[in-house]
């Protein structure tokens, strides 16, 4: 499963079809976590239209040396309808908070995303055969 990769990709951004193997009946029933910057944040810092979807380029400051890190962005909307439309069931959406842990070594980076959504999680759960919408 894809979405929003921090590599360059040529397909869709929100791509979740499954893959054949995935498509086969599952017992217990698979589950799968999408962690990406949150589309409104990325909108806000990057500008353009929020609902179009964008292969982004941003720039990591590492102590190793800059890393330029190429994502997808697009509304949230479109990522959930794509992972939907793949026979998940979205069992959470989760907007975290940063861990109490950075208020000392990064204090300016725990009080921005104690105001302001930083990364999105959905937590996902493949639907069982017998219960998946037909198309």
């Amino acid at each position: 499963m894809r979405a929003s990769a921090p590599w360059p990709s040529t397909t869709s951004p929100t791509d979740l079809r499954p893959s054949p193997s995935s498509t086969a009946c599952f017992e217990p029933v698979p589950r799968s976590v999408v962690s990406t910057g949150h589309p409104t944040t990325d909108w806000l810092r990057m500008g353009g239209s929020y609902f179009d979807s964008v292969l982004q380029t941003d720039t990591w400051h590492l102590p190793t040396g800059d890393v330029q890190v190429h994502f997808w962005r697009e509304p949230l909307s479109r990522l959930c309808a794509a992972a939907t439309s793949a026979g998940f069931v979205i069992d959470q959406l989760i907007e975290p908070r940063p861990a109490e842990s950075m208020r000392e070594l990064f204090p300016t980076d725990y009080d921005t995303l104690n105001r302001e959504p930083g990364f999105l999680i959905l937590s996902l759960r493949k639907l069982p055969c017998a219960t998946r919408p037909r198309k």
